[in-house]
């Protein structure tokens, strides 16, 4: 009787088909294109809001904006010539990238 022994029924054995079926499934998931994954080009940019519109804080949003993942939206400092100079700055960069300034 030894030998007519029965293997036992494990619930968690993974058979063949199981295993094709998660294969296939993981592969197709690795198909997927990366612009469903993250969204669309829109939703990437970076907004940015300036506090202090001097020379290093338009600097810094300038390189930003530079390396087109950024957008600047908000501008804010204490002193309105700086501001004004700031609004130009950013204006031009926006026209010059194609987009609608304010």
């Amino acid at each position: 009787m030894a030998g007519d022994a029965k293997r036992p029924n494990f619930s968690n054995e993974l058979d063949r088909r199981k295993f094709i079926g998660v294969a296939a499934a993981t592969a197709g998931a690795m198909l997927i294109k990366p612009e469903l994954v993250r969204g669309t080009a829109a939703n990437s940019a970076v907004r940015v809001g300036l506090l202090g519109c001097g020379g290093r804080g338009t600097e810094d949003a300038s390189n930003l904006v530079d390396t087109g993942n950024a957008r600047v939206v908000a501008l804010a400092d204490m002193f309105q010539d700086q501001l004004d100079n700031a609004k130009k700055t950013f204006r031009r960069h926006a026209t010059g990238q194609g987009l609608r300034s304010y």
